[in-house]
Formats: structure tokens, C-alpha cells, sequence
């Protein structure tokens, strides 16, 4: 079976313009990485609504460490939210219908802009936290994503500049998600087919959670394992690939 491959919109720092090994990034942060503790127990477990709870910014904090301080969420947490109950929980950012997606684009730019009022909050830290609630909309505006799409950092300018940095992923993810619609659907397949995770070690050590991933997840996965691995040497996905992927090559 030939291996699917994302190709980005534009060639990176290390001239690198396609992603590859991509099921092995899926599978293995699925297996080692922040699934269990961050996409299954912070919002897969617990169902969807309009409300962020201290489980959301808990599992944003501690499983996808995105440091943002619990008091400064504390203006938001246990309250029902207008523009997030604006974005329906089956909105797809990928396979959405243009109209669909640009009124979720609306609501999510200005919950945005209401979060990101709140000194402490991040485009990180929120996108991470709203991605938990609407997994198939709000992508997660990382350092790594936002350097396979071109997005320049702006998460130290204006209350302005960083809701145009959120919501320039939205669109980068949206867009590289569309250019690469036959490979993404194949990957998306993929992880619907592997088995329940069963994590070796830690407070979740032999339970199993299964695996649900939506496609702008699926990307988020790829894009930031990649630059992990290739850019960034991480200490432990860099000597993942070092020992089951590039090996196998030799």
C-alpha cells in the first residue's frame, strides 16, 4: 500500500515542501503521545456543549502543556458561551459548506477576540481548549502548524493580531486540507481502523480508549510531528523516527 503524503504550501526552513510518513505519526502519537490524557479525556470523554470547564483547561495545560494560567480562565469556565453555541458541534472545517464554515468563522473570531481580551490567554491556549469542544472546527494554532503554513507569529502583537493569527490557520488548515482531500480522506480511514490505545505506564496504565480523530486533527498530528522531528529534534519523537522509521531504511 503506497504511503499518503500532505504536500505544503510552501517549502520549509529545511526545503522540505511534502510530509510524509504519515501513518506512522498518527499511530504513534496516538500510542505514546497526548491522545489519551488530551483529545480523549479532556473532550472526547466528556460531551460536547458550550461550556468550558476546568477539565478542558486542565487537559490544555497539563497534556499539550500550553502554560496558560487557570486564573486567567477563570472569567470564562462554567459558563455557557453565545458564539461557541453558534458553531455546531458537527461543523466540519474541512468538508463544511462554504456558508456553513464562514459563519462559524464569524462566531469563532469573535469568541476569540473576547478570550483573547483576558490577559494570560493565547491564540495557543484558546485553540486548544476550543478545539476540545469543537474537534472537526477549531483547529489548534501551534508554533510548528503555523510554520508548515506560512502563518507568521504574532502571539506577542495586538488583541487584533493574534484573533488574524487563529483564524489565519483556520483558513490554512482548511485550505491545505482541500489541496490535499484524497490523501487526508485516505489517512482519515486509516486511524478509524486502529485498534483502542492501551498506555503502558501512568494513571491511565491499562485502560483502553479508542481512537476517534477528526481530519483537522489528523493534520494537526502530521504537521507537528514533522517539525518535530525534522526541525526541532525532539528529544523523544526525533528518536522515535530515528529507531523505527529511518532504521527500517537503511
Amino acid at each position: 500500500m503506497s504511503e499518503p503524503v500532505i504536500r505544503l504550501p510552501i517549502t520549509t526552513r529545511l526545503g522540505r515542501n511534502i510530509v510524509g510518513d504519515c501513518r506512522w505519526k498518527i499511530r504513534t502519537f496516538v500510542e505514546r503521545d497526548a491522545y489519551v490524557e488530551y483529545d480523549f479525556e479532556g473532550g472526547l470523554a466528556h460531551p460536547f456543549s458550550d461550556v468550558i470547564t476546568e477539565v478542558h483547561v486542565h487537559a490544555m495545560n497539563c497534556a499539550m502543556r500550553a502554560r496558560s494560567p487557570n486564573a486567567a480562565w477563570g472569567r470564562f469556565t462554567g459558563q455557557p458561551l453565545a458564539e461557541l453555541r453558534e458553531i455546531p458541534d458537527t461543523l466540519d472545517l474541512v468538508d463544511g459548506a462554504d456558508a456553513e464554515v464562514r459563519a462559524g468563522y464569524d462566531a469563532l473570531s469573535r469568541l476569540a477576540r473576547r478570550l483573547l481580551s483576558q490577559s494570560g490567554l493565547t491564540d495557543v491556549s484558546i485553540s486548544k481548549v476550543l478545539h476540545l469542544l469543537r474537534p472537526r472546527f477549531v483547529a489548534i494554532s501551534d508554533n510548528y502548524v503555523r510554520r508548515c503554513l506560512g502563518v507568521p507569529d504574532m502571539g506577542t502583537g495586538s488583541t487584533t493580531d493574534r484573533v488574524d493569527t487563529l483564524m489565519a490557520v483556520q483558513r490554512g488548515i482548511r485550505g491545505l486540507a482541500k489541496a490535499n482531500r484524497g490523501a487526508l480522506d485516505e489517512l482519515a480511514k486509516y486511524a478509524a481502523t486502529l485498534p483502542p490505545t492501551r498506555p503502558s505506564i501512568g494513571k491511565f496504565a491499562g485502560k483502553e480508549f479508542p481512537v476517534r480523530l477528526s481530519k483537522i486533527r489528523i493534520l494537526d498530528i502530521i504537521l507537528w510531528s514533522d517539525v518535530a522531528v525534522h526541525d526541532e529534534k525532539h528529544q523523544y519523537w526525533s528518536r522515535w523516527y530515528a529507531e523505527e522509521v529511518a532504521a527500517d531504511r537503511e
